[in-house]
């Protein structure tokens, strides 16, 4: 018999630091766009764990409102600060209103290789 079981409590991401910046690289290279929000790469991120099956449950686990926990977002930004320290990426200031970009949402663009 399956279980399932229905939670809206937040998952704890056990990536380790180095994964979460593989992860991260992995995710601009995918994306076309030269710029990303952190909600985009969060979501990546929650979207690829859940899909790895990394609930740590032997039951089928259906999430209400799939979130981390403030501490791995916290892990998330610490990732991207050392990319920025790597001049991979920088912090886009502009919130362009065309873009759909929310107020409470940080831009970052990719610095190209030459």
């Amino acid at each position: 018999m399956r279980h399932i079981h229905y939670t809206n409590e937040p998952l704890t991401l056990d990536y380790d630091d180095e994964k979460i910046l593989v992860v991260i690289r992995s995710f601009i290279k995918a994306i076309a766009a030269k710029r990303f929000t952190f909600v985009q790469l969060s979501n990546y991120i929650l979207q690829l764990y859940i899909d790895e099956k990394k609930t740590g449950n032997d039951v089928s686990v259906f999430y209400l409102k799939p979130e981390l926990r403030p501490s791995d977002y916290g892990r998330i930004s610490q990732a991207l600060w050392k990319l920025i320290w790597n001049k991979e990426i920088c912090m886009d200031f502009y919130a362009n209103p065309y873009l759909g970009q929310r107020v409470d949402d940080q831009a970052f663009i990719i610095i190209e290789k030459k």
